[in-house]
């Protein structure tokens, strides 16, 4: 009878709480950030630059932290550069060369830090698209960028921005 009693009240528990997490799990799915991106320049000569403005703004009603890596702004992101055909653009060479003639090794190293946005705050950078994705054959290509709230559990991802390389 102990058992029984013991399943039983175990059981009402259970009942009874599952209803306040589902609540409390669909508050969480609400953004606390958005994304935007544009682009310096809509239509680029092949070989310039391709340099896009990322804005993180605080949507939230509550201060937001989260992590970020130090060096370049765009690891803080995953890129998705498609052509006209919707196929994934292919990764940009392992090293770079810089506007002064310097070559830098393409590698993600860096410090974490933690960074926080008021509500309605927010942060802007921006970064050339040819740094990550090879932009080299005229033509159309569409730019998306998208992060994780770690608060909502969610993928937030950036307007959708069209650029067009010309010969």
């Amino acid at each position: 009878m102990k058992i029984a009693h013991s399943t039983l009240a175990a059981l009402i528990v259970f009942t009874c709480a599952a209803p306040s997490q589902q609540a409390g799990s669909a508050q969480g799915t609400n953004p606390t950030f958005s994304l935007s991106i544009s682009a310096a320049q809509e239509v680029v000569k092949s070989g310039s630059a391709v340099t896009v403005q990322v804005v993180l703004t605080n949507i939230s009603d509550h201060k937001i932290g989260f992590p970020w890596l130090l060096g370049h702004p765009a690891w803080n992101y995953e890129l998705n550069v498609r052509d006209s055909q919707g196929n994934a653009v292919q990764p940009a060479p392992r090293n770079w060369v810089d506007k002064d003639g310097r070559h830098h090794a393409r590698i993600r190293a860096g410090s974490v830090t933690a960074l926080s946005l008021e509500p309605g705050e927010a942060m802007k950078h921006e970064f050339d698209v040819r740094d990550f994705k090879t932009l080299a054959q005229p033509g159309k290509y569409t730019i998306q960028v998208q992060r994780t709230d770690d608060e909502s559990k969610s993928e937030v991802k950036s307007n959708t921005l069209t650029v067009t390389v010309t010969p």
